[in-house]
């Protein structure tokens, strides 16, 4: 190996954009134990609130420490299927030149009454 290695096409911002503040992008990982399920029940509120922002335009990822077959068997059970864009493992390793700075710019939701999105 050796050298620095190269991407095909440009992989800098659009014009304009440089390295100013972004607002979150809006997709929204949810997890599974704990959150979509509490133990064998289907966090209902959740489901529907996940269908509101699906139609407010949010892209749904749902993911698991579990594994992908598992986050695709969550989202199945809880009837997700239709809006969910993929269902995957919580990653083990993040490749990233930021680091974990990329996580300022998100937001973790607790409250689904209180998460002021828009």
């Amino acid at each position: 190996m050796g050298g620095a290695v190269r991407f095909p096409g440009p992989i800098s911002p659009p014009p304009g954009l440089g390295r100013t503040a972004l607002p979150p992008p809006r997709c929204i990982a949810i997890d599974v134990d704990g959150t979509l399920f509490h133990g064998a029940q289907v966090n209902e509120r959740l489901v529907s609130w996940a269908r509101g922002r699906h139609a407010a335009g949010y892209q749904l990822v749902v993911w698991s420490m579990r594994g992908t077959a598992y986050a695709q068997r969550a989202v199945e059970s809880a009837g997700l299927a239709d809006i969910v864009l993929a269902a995957i493992s919580k990653p083990g390793y993040l490749v990233d030149n930021e680091g974990w700075k990329w996580a300022r710019g998100t937001v973790v939701v607790r409250d689904l009454g209180g998460a002021n999105m828009d």
